[in-house]
């Protein structure tokens, strides 16, 4: 029997049932008018439309939770009719129908890590990072004059999504996009691409496991890893500001980790992923 909670203990991101279909509670508001009863007025996400509606519920109501799962997994591989993605846990194939991600698929990309809703026991869709890192692989070039206008132009991206972009984006230049709008949001140099290559993460993963250090932390550029023995977690965006600190070649112990379980650090570029490797294998006996 699905788990049924009082109303009052919803909260945004709840995947919940109404009339036999999931949705995600995009918000919601608690009013209580001058004159009647207290209601909440939730506006929510139908998981298998895409469609936002408004439910209104008494403040005494009761709702019911729906039989949602969400599963890390890595983009592997389209054919004709499905997507494929590798789970990271379980390294279990899951396959999506390609109706039910035709929005998401504008930006993705192999290899990509999304979150996989699973209702009842069936993928339904998928969530992808908040914005992505891509090559433009088509576009007019720009003109001198363009810039100081201030206007934008069509250009296509490696997934085959066409996006809005200024007049200064050529061909082979990498942008980051939102992906929940469609937005351009900026250009990146390419020693800015992160590069989150597979082996180095399974290192890392290793690493930990043999070593006395509960969990992990590590930022390269904009993006984050966190890994706890056993479990492991999306990558997400990290504040631009965030100061790097730079693991030194001669993997010197920093004297406020020398006590600690935990473990974080920041890295300023990619390469610094491998020598970070080395670092945490040289650490493994932190008490």
């Amino acid at each position: 029997m699905a788990e049924k909670i009082d109303i009052n203990r919803i909260q945004r991101d709840m995947f919940i049932e109404y009339k036999g279909e999931p949705y995600r509670v995009v918000d919601y508001d608690h009013v209580k008018p001058g004159k009647g009863q207290a209601f909440v007025r939730v506006k929510a996400k139908n998981m298998n439309t895409g469609n936002a509606i408004e439910i209104t519920y008494k403040s005494s109501d009761s709702i019911e939770l729906a039989d949602f799962e969400q599963v890390f997994a890595e983009f592997s591989y389209k054919d004709a009719d499905e997507y494929h993605f590798l789970t990271q846990n379980t390294h279990e194939m899951i396959s999506i129908n390609a109706e039910d991600i035709k929005e998401e698929a504008k930006f993705l990309k192999e290899g990509m890590t999304v979150v996989v809703f699973i209702y009842k026991n069936k993928p339904i869709g998928i969530e992808l990072p908040k914005a992505v890192e891509l090559e433009v692989i088509e576009t007019d070039p720009g003109f001198k004059g363009d810039t100081a206008a201030g206007g934008s132009k069509p250009a296509k991206l490696e997934t085959g999504a066409v996006i809005q972009v200024p007049f200064f984006i050529n061909e082979g230049d990498i942008v980051k996009v939102d992906t929940r709008t469609g937005q351009y949001l900026e250009r990146l140099d390419r020693a800015q691409k992160s590069n989150m290559d597979l082996e180095p993460i399974l290192a890392l993963i290793k690493a930990l496991d043999s070593s006395s250090l509960q969990r992990l932390k590590l930022t390269s550029g904009d993006f984050t890893l966190e890994l706890e023995k056993g479990q492991t977690y999306i990558v997400e965006e990290v504040p631009k500001e965030a100061r790097p600190l730079e693991v030194s070649r001669q993997h010197k112990k920093p004297k406020h980790r020398k006590k600690s379980k935990n473990l974080t650090i920041t890295l300023s570029q990619a390469h610094w992923w491998v020598l970070f490797i080395e670092h945490l294998l040289q650490m493994h006996h932190l008490s």
